[in-house]
């Protein structure tokens, strides 16, 4: 063997399978410290609601002509898009889909 072969490390399965343990024990014990500080019952409202929000985002921007300029992104450069001009400049759509969210957090955190 020469000098390259001994000091290049190699992966084994014991290796994989420490790692895997050691993510599995870390995971535990997060939720563990979570639930002790019952931060559970005040993130996962959170979350949920985050989630639908970014999820009717992306439908309005996807479904939107051309995605992020007509209807404009509200993280649009407003140099670039000519629709800024008119009166309101937050499309309807992506109020919605931040309402969305915001409703279904109140009603997860009401337990409805």
């Amino acid at each position: 063997m020469n000098n390259n072969e001994k000091s290049m490390p190699y992966s084994n399965m014991e290796n994989a399978a420490n790692f895997k343990g050691f993510i599995e024990d870390s995971y535990r014990s997060a939720v563990v410290w979570a639930n002790d500080h019952e931060l559970l019952h005040i993130l996962q409202p959170l979350v949920c609601g985050l989630l639908v929000a970014i999820f009717g985002y992306s439908l309005v921007y996807l479904d939107s002509n051309v995605p992020g300029v007509s209807p404009p992104s509200p993280f649009s450069p407003r140099k670039k898009v000519m629709y800024y001009q008119q009166k309101s400049s937050v499309h309807l759509g992506y109020l919605s889909a931040l309402g969305a969210g915001v409703v279904i957090a109140v009603l997860m955190y009401l337990d409805i």
